[in-house]
């Protein structure tokens, strides 16, 4: 620990021993102030994000609404794939209809 010392003490015109532990301490105070206002800075910025995705999650459509919609779009999909099916078998029995009559020989 007294190496520390000496190396101070050199450069420091022979300061006393407690002058260096009151210099040393107010050197960590200050390196601890700066760590903190650090971390409070990075703190902030996390909680403006957390902030900031609340909001975004907010308009978002729960489950729920998304399988509601879903459900919808569902039900009129078959709706029109049967009206479709009913269609294409009017349409076979008009063809069958036609084919039919043509050949039994009523052009």
């Amino acid at each position: 620990m007294t190496g520390g010392f000496e190396k101070y003490r050199e450069t420091h015109n022979g300061i006393t021993w407690k002058e260096y532990v009151d210099l040393r301490f107010l050197e960590s105070e200050r390196a601890l102030e700066l760590a903190e206002r650090e971390l409070n800075r990075r703190l902030e910025g996390m909680n403006e994000l957390r902030s900031q995705l609340d909001r975004q999650s907010g308009t978002f459509p729960t489950k729920e609404q998304v399988e509601t919609v879903i459900s919808g779009v569902n039900s009129r999909i078959d709706a029109l794939n049967k009206v479709a099916l009913a269609a294409m078998a009017a349409g076979i029995v008009s063809l069958l209809a036609v084919i039919f009559t043509y050949l039994l020989g009523g052009k």
